[in-house]
């Protein structure tokens, strides 16, 4: 108070200036105080004076708003909330700086604990051009003393174009049509339309998937379909392709005999059955439809090879040459197959890269180029490492799952490591076991609650929608998950460590779960391609052993492989480290001051990287 003392004369006056403190770092709320004037002459007196304070705070939530919208549409109305979370009221206002934003209600009062919902609608994007538009919104209160909050607001304008090259067979087999397509940069995935008129409102929906090709079986001869692609994303679908026409070979034709694979680790596997007479088989290959342009792969009697010379989000087209001194040469094909990336590759070269996750730091060491290891920090305390190939471009995405939230993130190798999120995809309970469930190349988000033997998956074949199956599991099975008999699909699988016993849910066998004893208390799980042969073979880790023991064959019980490899506090590791296509045995082992992996190579021998020699960065 100022003056805060003086003399009064006789009917004389004085004024006293209250001056009040911040009130940055209070709660919100009432502050109550007595201001007392005080009198010593005359027997004394004193008088009080109440001072009541009330401290209002502004607040919106949330802070950033975001919206994605296909060119020419108009995105959808958000909200935000503005709260008085003090005491008091105050009026407001709601403004912009872009013309394209606006708000209801623009303005209103507020009392004490108090809040208002505020709508903001966008303005079309017809007419803009493609790409992100930023602008900001500010809440501002004039009383006491005046307030300002903001709410960042971004906008990204897509455009989808349609698919070109569209292409489909013309009497090529005799049981199919085959529609080929080139890549859209910013699709997500297609959808393949067909007719019998050169007409698109009356065309029918085939199938909606991830991959530039489709197969037509439901084709009949004797009929000309005209096709059509769309190319789907995020916020929207493209306009039709230009057709093309298709149609079955008319007449009696062989139908071919090989099968190409789709979806392995990798690799393209292409098998076909010895034909009587053949003095040599041929393979050719070529990134598209057109043989005279292939190149041929092999020209020998073997009647299977596995194409190791491939990339991963890439189409090939294969045909066989079944040549007879005889009767001549007969071609065969084309037919397409396409691989996944390597599991742990990072770098995306077909060998798998050693990494370590510290969960309470969250830092990620990996050895992208030998010997140095690149540290990153992506995640934390209570956070658990899920690095698989999301994306579909042949990394490995650094990814985390938070069991308490159920929420997952992940850095997309293929879009400059872009933080992509899925949220309350689990909880409590809930283990993360990704994979490529459908097939598409794709890894898919995927849980598993051991205590009800329920797993959940999110498509990304179908949009991400989520498949849920119950009685898969059981209190005490562990859930394995691998591609155990090499369709390119993930099965889901689980492991009982006290009787050892396997269930494994086959997509090629209808996931009817099937029975399989390998295993006994103190053994890990850790199914792996160790034999190269396109699939997950069973196998077991015993930790305080060593002993590594694998089931090539789960059709031959009795062909067990052994190799002895570890130690006590070796945490088993096996990926295909040296780029042969055969998994390799190795343990990683975390001290007091290095973290090692010992790698048993198939192809490149033993190696030791050493954490503190890579000296990370």
């Amino acid at each position: 108070m100022n003056p805060a003392a003086g003399t009064l004369n006789a009917n004389q006056g004085q004024e006293i200036t209250v001056t009040y403190a911040s009130t940055a770092g209070w709660a919100a709320g009432v502050s109550n105080a007595q201001i007392s004037v005080a009198a010593g002459e005359g027997g004394g007196a004193t008088q009080t004076v109440a001072v009541s304070l009330a401290v209002m705070d502004l607040q919106v939530d949330p802070t950033s708003l975001s919206s994605a919208v296909m060119l020419g549409n108009t995105p959808a109305d958000q909200t935000f909330f503005v709260t008085n979370a003090g005491s008091g009221s105050f009026d407001y206002n709601v403004d912009a700086d872009a013309s394209w934003l606006s708000m209801n209600p623009a303005a209103g009062t507020l009392n004490a604990n108090q809040g208002q919902e505020i709508t903001v609608t966008y303005a079309s994007t017809a007419g803009w051009t493609p790409g992100v538009s930023n602008a900001q919104i500010s809440v501002s209160a004039n009383e006491g003393g005046g307030a300002t909050q903001t709410v960042a607001v971004s906008l990204s304008i897509q455009e989808i174009l349609p698919p070109t090259g569209v292409t489909a067979s013309k009497g090529t087999y005799t049981d199919r049509v085959q529609v080929t397509w080139d890549a859209v940069s910013n699709a997500t995935g297609y959808q393949v339309w067909r007719n019998t008129e050169d007409n698109t409102t009356t065309a029918n929906l085939l199938d909606a998937l991830a991959l530039t090709a489709y197969t037509d079986t439901a084709a009949q001869p004797d009929i000309t379909y005209y096709y059509w692609v769309k190319a789907t994303g995020d916020v929207g679908i493209s306009p039709f392709s230009l057709p093309d026409t298709g149609y079955v070979t008319k007449g009696d034709q062989p139908t071919n005999q090989f099968a190409v694979s789709q979806g392995l680790r990798r690799e393209i596997r292409v098998d076909w059955p010895p034909v009587a007479g053949a003095s040599r088989y041929e393979l050719w290959r070529n990134l598209k439809n057109d043989l005279s342009g292939a190149d041929q792969l092999t020209s020998d009697l073997q009647t299977s090879y596995r194409d190791l010379a491939v990339d991963p989000a890439q189409t090939y087209y294969y045909w066989l040459k079944i040549i007879s001194d005889l009767s001549g040469t007969e071609i065969q094909g084309p037919e397409t197959g396409w691989c996944s990336g390597r599991k742990w590759d990072f770098r995306g070269d077909g060998r798998a890269n050693a990494w370590y996750y510290h969960e309470n730091s969250g830092r990620w060491y990996v050895e992208l180029e030998p010997p140095t290891l690149y540290t990153l920090v992506f995640g934390g305390a209570g956070l658990t490492a899920v690095p698989e190939d999301y994306d579909g471009d042949g990394k490995a995405d650094p990814a985390i799952y938070e069991q308490s939230s159920g929420n997952w993130y992940v850095l997309f190798s293929g879009s400059d490591y872009k933080i992509v999120s899925v949220a309350r995809f689990g909880g409590p309970g809930y283990q993360a076991v990704p994979g490529d469930y459908d097939g598409d190349g794709k890894t898919d988000p995927a849980i598993y609650e051991e205590s009800r033997g329920a797993w959940h998956f999110l498509m990304s074949a179908s949009g991400y929608g989520v498949v849920s199956v119950a009685g898969w599991g059981a209190p005490g099975y562990q859930a394995v998950p691998a591609d155990y008999d090499g369709d390119g699909k993930t099965d889901p699988a689980v492991y009982h460590a006290a009787s050892g016993n396997w269930f494994l849910m086959l997509s090629t066998r209808a996931y009817v779960p099937r029975r399989i004893n390998f295993g006994a208390p103190g053994y890990a799980p850790v199914p792996g391609e160790y034999n190269g042969l396109g699939h997950a073979e069973i196998a077991v880790y015993n930790a305080e052993t060593g002993d590594w023991f694998a089931l090539p064959d789960i059709e031959a019980a009795a062909d067990i492989n052994y190799v002895q490899f570890g130690a006590a506090d070796y945490v088993p590791c096996a990926a295909d480290y040296d780029g042969d296509g055969y998994e390799d045995v190795a343990v990683f082992y975390r001290g007091q001051h290095d973290a090692e992996w010992h790698l048993l190579q198939s192809r490149e021998g033993y190696r030791i990287i050493s954490g503190r020699e890579g000296r990370p960065r």
